[in-house]
Formats: structure tokens, C-alpha cells, sequence
């Protein structure tokens, strides 16, 4: 069975210019999807088909509180027939009809908070939603926390946030979908000193049964903080290679600190840009008031 889905934190469709970017990779990817953080609190028909311009488009939406949050699923109801959609503070919930074969699955698109003591809000909607329906089920978005100290750069201490992930996915016996493409689905500014991986997809193991050979991809990131990712299942999967790329000395290493190398959308040909990030070291600076230090000339010449 065929299927690919975006999932994707776009950190607010209420700028126009942004909306445009969305819309033309919407169309480009030719996919259902999920936004997370739309920052929308009133979400209509005219909104949905401005963003993709299927005009079979059917959709399911969690509204913004004010311009907090937000989650918004749209589908090709040629394919997908809607059964049912549930809607909780941390998730919106759609069970799905397959329109060729009537098979029946359903899937939840997640939008988590930020803090620990509404975590436990959505890990019992989550349960709630799956012990409710009992049928083929995944789960996908931004969780706005990690499972292990690996998934966030420079963090090594297993903190009880991460254990109680883990033990909501080892009660339900989901399946963690290994993700390509890069280690991490956010970073913060341009030095990139802030990087975690707090988006993904949780699937029931029959789930993965029927959808064989699912793959989740980390795609260009055009705009946001957060990196879309494709998953897909059913699809051949085109020639792909990593043949471009960037060799140094380890001295230009040494001089050039926190290099990074990223892929940028790939507008023509069929080789990606890539962006080449560094900060050179920072130079010596005097400063003059230091001469009035008391001490001070005595301990620079000796």
C-alpha cells in the first residue's frame, strides 16, 4: 500500500511570505500532511486550499490558542475517506477509510508542550486514542522532548522527561521508525550550538506490518527551526547518493571552529546546494582600562 506523508513544525502560517513557501513545497511534494504550530486560531476552507490547492483536499485541525500552537492534518479525500476525528488539547486524531480496498487505520498529529507537568496530558491522550479505536495506528509530530541524551547535542544525562517517553512507547509496544538524513530535526540560530531531535513518528507494530518498507527522511529545512520529514511506504526508491561534499585540513579545522555543512532545497538540477557555516576564532582585543588595575603592568611583565 502506497502512502507519503510531511510532517512538519512550521512555526506559523500567519505570514504571508511564509504561507507562499509552504504552498510551493506543498505542491512539490505531492503528499498528505501534517503542520504542527500553526499559530492559527481559525482555521477555514479558503486557509486550507491556499496552502495546497488540491482541490479534493479534506482536512482536520487542532486551532491555535491565540497564536500558541496549532496542528492542522490535510489529506486527498480521493484516497482517504475521514471516519472519524477526535480532537485533544495536545493532538488531533483522524480514523481513516481507504477508499480502494476499505481498509481502516488511523493516525494522530502531535504538537507537545514544553512543560513536564502537561506531559503527562499527552501521554494519556495518546493512550487514550489508541485503546479507543484498537485498530492500526501511528502517531507523529513534535513532542518537544527526546527519548535519549544522544538525540540532544551535548546532552548526557538521562533526565526523568526522557524515561517517561520511552516507557509511554514500550506500554504501547510502538515502533520507533529509525529517521535518515541527519541525527537531528531542530536546531536554534546560526551558530547551531542548540540541536535535538524532538520530531518523529511512532507506529503499532501491525501498522508496520501493512505499510512494508516505511521510510522517515529529514528533508531540506527552507524555512523554520524544525526540518520537514517525509516518510513514505510503497514507493520505488529513487537513485540517491551522497557524492558532493567538503574536505579540509586539520589545521583549517583548528582555525575555523563549529564548521557546518547543510543541505539547502534544491530549486534546479539534481544536486542539492550545500551551505558551508563557520565562525573563524576570535582575534585578541586590548583593552585600555586594563592599564589602570592596580598590579596590573607588574603581572604582564613578569
Amino acid at each position: 500500500m502506497k502512502i507519503k506523508m510531511i510532517l512538519w513544525n512550521v512555526r506559523g502560517l500567519n505570514d504571508p511570505r511564509k504561507c507562499l513557501v509552504v504552498k510551493n513545497l506543498l505542491r512539490e511534494w505531492k503528499c498528505d500532511v501534517c503542520l504542527q504550530e500553526t499559530k492559527i486560531a481559525s482555521m477555514n476552507r479558503q486557509l486550507v486550499c491556499s496552502l495546497w490547492s488540491c482541490p479534493y483536499v479534506d482536512w482536520a485541525v487542532l486551532e491555535a490558542d491565540r497564536t500558541v500552537g496549532g496542528i492542522l492534518l490535510m489529506w486527498d479525500k480521493r484516497v482517504l475517506d475521514k471516519v472519524e476525528v477526535m480532537v485533544d488539547t495536545f493532538l488531533v486524531s483522524v480514523k481513516w477509510h481507504w477508499v480502494g480496498d476499505g481498509f481502516i487505520w488511523a493516525c494522530s498529529g502531535v504538537y507537545g508542550p514544553n512543560e513536564n507537568d502537561e506531559r503527562g496530558h499527552m501521554w494519556d491522550g495518546l493512550v487514550g486514542i489508541q485503546q479507543y479505536w484498537r485498530i492500526l495506528w501511528c502517531c507523529f509530530g513534535d513532542f518537544n522532548i527526546v527519548r535519549f541524551p544522544s538525540e540532544r547535542r551535548g546532552e548526557t544525562r538521562l533526565t526523568l522527561a526522557m524515561e517517561k517517553f520511552s516507557e509511554f512507547v514500550e506500554n504501547l509496544n510502538l515502533v520507533d521508525l529509525p529517521l535518515e538524513g541527519g541525527s537531528y530535526t531542530w536546531s536554534s540560530g546560526f551558530d547551531q550550538l542548540a540541536m535535538s531531535r524532538i520530531d518523529r513518528t511512532l507506529v503499532t507494530s501491525d501498522w508496520e506490518d501493512h505499510f512494508i518498507d516505511v521510510i522517515q527522511r529529514i528533508l531540506p529545512r527552507p524555512i523554520s527551526d524544525h526540518s520537514p520529514i517525509l516518510w513514505s511506504s510503497g514507493f520505488d526508491q529513487l537513485a540517491m547518493s551522497r557524492i558532493d561534499r567538503t574536505l579540509v585540513t586539520s589545521d583549517w579545522e583548528d582555525h575555523f571552529i563549529d564548521v557546518i555543512q547543510r543541505i539547502l532545497p534544491r530549486p534546479i538540477s539534481d544536486h542539492s546546494p550545500i551551505l558551508l557555516e563557520a565562525r573563524g576564532k576570535s582575534p585578541f582585543r586590548f583593552e585600555n582600562i586594563w592599564l589602570k588595575t592596580e598590579g596590573f603592568v607588574d603581572r604582564v611583565q613578569t
